[in-house]
């Protein structure tokens, strides 16, 4: 399950992950993805960040998975956006 807890226009967008199958629930934030936008000499720059996955048991194969989505997602992004511009 995502869930927004932050959305800031042209700037940062934060999302919680969680599952109702994890053993310990990590606070709302502590596993997220984090997209930052920042201005970089007139071009822009996304950052992307993954949230602790080391909070739950067996995380690293939620991390795994999430370094892959986050690969995919700004190749999406970048076309998105160039479209947008054009």
């Amino acid at each position: 399950m995502t869930t927004i807890i932050k959305a800031e226009e042209e700037k940062e967008l934060k999302i919680a992950l969680s599952l109702s199958k994890w053993e310990v629930q990590p606070q709302e934030g502590d596993v997220a993805y984090l997209y930052q936008l920042e201005d970089l000499h007139g071009c822009t720059l996304l950052k992307i960040k993954i949230g602790d996955f080391s909070l739950i048991k067996d995380g690293q194969p939620y991390y795994d998975a999430s370094v892959e989505f986050a690969a995919e997602s700004k190749k999406v992004i970048k076309q998105l956006a160039e479209q947008h511009k054009g």
